[in-house]
């Protein structure tokens, strides 16, 4: 059986990692970054094809992972949704009040979009990680709160330094809107530095969570426990081996598949 859950988070893994290198050049050199850009876009649809199989996947795993699958589904539309709904209401309030501030304000918003794309990956990883990796992953979702809401406090008085004299009633020249959207680019990349931590640590979760099912068969639905007598019981009298995921006896304290112990 094709374990699309492990290829997902594989996938996963690899667009994190471009993330990361795509923001320590921004935090580096700004030209080079823009330059460079299509790594943080590849980095991005590795994510979100690692996501889509990691969802195919759902069903290698146990039934408790299965539900977190699907909520963390619902927490990943519910952050591109909010994200879309907040950036259009900035832009339409800004052109009704001929005022470029209400997109500015808009960028306080950054933190609960930001909290819940990060409370999905606690969901869609929490069922694959030890009691090790549950601490870090949790210690990600903490890092993204705090820092997303340091970069939305910091963003938006940049932004409104940027593009505050800009009158919407008024012409404006597309060479001066590249020019304006250069200048906060190149400020923002600043500030881009502190993105990397909490995607280095989610980062280590992800790596973890891999590390761990890639030594387990998902293929029989079998939990991966931390406790090694702790297997996923079935209907009848039998339980799953959490080496190999095979059905063993109950009383069984060695596998007689893998040879290891219960």
């Amino acid at each position: 059986m094709e374990n699309k859950t492990k290829t997902g988070l594989l996938l996963l893994i690899v667009g994190i990692i471009l993330g990361i290198i795509a923001n320590a050049i921004f935090f580096i050199d700004t030209n080079i970054a823009i330059s460079l850009s299509i790594l943080g876009s590849l980095g991005s649809l590795l994510i979100f094809i690692g996501i889509i199989l990691m969802i195919l996947g759902r069903k290698e795993y146990n039934e408790k992972h299965r539900k977190f699958v699907v909520i963390s589904l619902g927490l990943f539309i519910l952050s591109v949704v909010l994200s879309v709904i907040i950036v259009a209401i900035g832009f339409a309030s800004a052109f009704i009040a001929k005022d470029i501030s209400p997109i500015g304000n808009a960028m306080y918003a950054i933190p609960v979009a930001s909290v819940i794309g990060g409370l999905a990956y606690v969901f869609l990883l929490y069922e694959l990680e030890d009691k090790n990796g549950k601490i870090v992953l949790l210690s990600a979702f903490v890092l993204t709160i705090m820092i997303s809401t340091f970069l939305a406090i910091n963003i938006q008085p940049i932004f409104e330094e940027t593009f505050g004299s800009i009158i919407i009633s008024q012409d404006i020249s597309a060479e001066e809107i590249t020019e304006l959207s250069t200048t906060f680019s190149e400020k923002v990349g600043e500030l881009a530095g502190y993105s990397v931590i909490h995607n280095l640590v989610m980062l280590l979760a992800m790596v973890m969570a891999h590390k761990r099912i890639g030594s387990v068969d998902l293929s029989s639905g079998a939990t991966i426990s931390d406790n090694s007598f702790s297997s996923t019981k079935s209907g009848k009298d039998e339980w799953y081996c959490p080496h190999c995921g095979r059905s063993v006896p109950s009383e069984t304290n060695i596998c007689p598949f893998c040879g290891k112990q219960m």
